[in-house]
């Protein structure tokens, strides 16, 4: 099965990503993405080397001449990392403070991981823009909530809102928004919250948080 977004005619690369099953009862199953060596190359140190390696021809209705590498990262954040190597400023510009961080969310790990120092620094620069870095800034933005609440349509919440519980959760694995946590922490506890969502992180599900009121 190719991702219809990242399955360029013109690729010369596949990667591979296994989706685990949604239920014990499914199979899991593979998801690939037909993209372009000298892009990953250009991105990231880590993929230029992985592109010296012979891989064997993909069996998945291709000619069988283009490589495929299984790739071992989650299915979702690959897709998300991707997406961002492909169209930075159209995730990295998007005007909703909380769509971009869910993005990124996704994608930091990865792109942490395979060393795409110049991408991963416009990403950590976008999310200290968004997040409040001191009381008095989260002050600041609990103001600017109460203000949107009151306004019909546009902008909403969303747009100037980074849920703090997901900061808190994303930085369990991003060491470099770690100076976001402690703040993060306060936006939660000075505020009344009631359980909105949950997110696994590691294994261990976290309540996310949603302002009640």
């Amino acid at each position: 099965m190719y991702d219809p977004e990242l399955d360029f005619e013109d690729g010369n690369i596949i990667l591979r990503a296994l989706v685990p099953p949604k239920n014990t009862s499914d199979a899991p199953f593979h998801v690939s993405f037909r993209v372009h060596k000298s892009i990953l190359r250009m991105q990231s140190e880590v993929f230029d080397g992985m592109m010296d390696i012979p891989q064997p021809p993909a069996q998945d209705g291709n000619d069988g001449q283009i490589p495929v590498v299984d790739m071992p990262d989650d299915a979702a954040e690959l897709i998300a990392m991707l997406k961002l190597i492909y169209h930075p400023e159209e995730i990295l510009r998007h005007p909703s403070a909380q769509d971009v961080f869910d993005d990124l969310a996704l994608a930091l790990p990865v792109v942490r991981k395979y060393q795409m120092d110049k991408l991963f620094r416009a990403c950590i620069n976008r999310i200290h823009a968004d997040c409040p870095q001191t009381l008095q800034e989260w002050d600041l933005r609990a103001e600017t909530v109460g203000v949107v609440r009151k306004t019909d349509g546009f902008p909403l919440v969303e747009h100037v809102v980074v849920e703090p519980a997901g900061i808190i959760a994303l930085a369990r694995r991003v060491p470099e928004i770690h100076s976001l946590v402690p703040v993060a922490f306060y936006g939660l506890s000075s505020a009344d919250h009631a359980i909105d969502d949950t997110m696994e992180i590691d294994g261990e599900i976290l309540g996310l948080y949603a302002e009640s009121g």
